[in-house]
């Protein structure tokens, strides 16, 4: 499960059973929603990202295939219907909302590392030079005793 930033929870954890998940999909885009939609199940997870009503992002994720766009919209549907699942919905500014977008579909440039390895100036300094637009994101580990 990819861990994306919360803002501001509107739903968490409720079962994809409970809703209409098309009625709910429609009132995101009429009510000029900014957010996203995360949804989980045992094989899959997916995101949709919306800025003032429009859906701008569709990422399903079903081990390691990658969907996006129709396809990933349509997939939710399957394994909502199959599986069931879990939706949590979380309301943000249209900057995050951004970010979160780049962070789903953008190229991964550096792999995964402590921070205390990273010399932040190279990184930046490479940035520069290449002319790059980036997002780090950091993940705050758990202690190792």
């Amino acid at each position: 499960m990819l861990i994306l930033p919360r803002s501001n929870p509107l739903y968490e954890n409720l079962l994809v059973q409970k809703i209409n998940l098309p009625d709910a999909m429609k009132k995101m885009g009429a009510g000029g929603f900014t957010g996203y939609l995360g949804y989980g199940s045992n094989s899959s997870e997916g995101y949709f990202i919306f800025i003032k009503g429009a859906l701008i992002s569709a990422l399903m994720l079903e081990g390691n295939k990658r969907k996006s766009g129709f396809e990933a919209f349509t997939s939710l549907f399957t394994h909502a219907l199959l599986e069931g699942g879990a939706i949590n919905v979380y309301r943000m500014t249209v900057d995050l909302a951004v970010c979160t977008q780049a962070l789903l579909h953008g190229t991964v440039i550096l792999k995964p590392e402590q921070v205390s390895t990273i010399d932040l100036k190279v990184v930046f300094a490479q940035m520069k030079l290449q002319m790059l637009m980036a997002l780090l994101y950091f993940q705050q580990l758990s202690a190792v005793p």
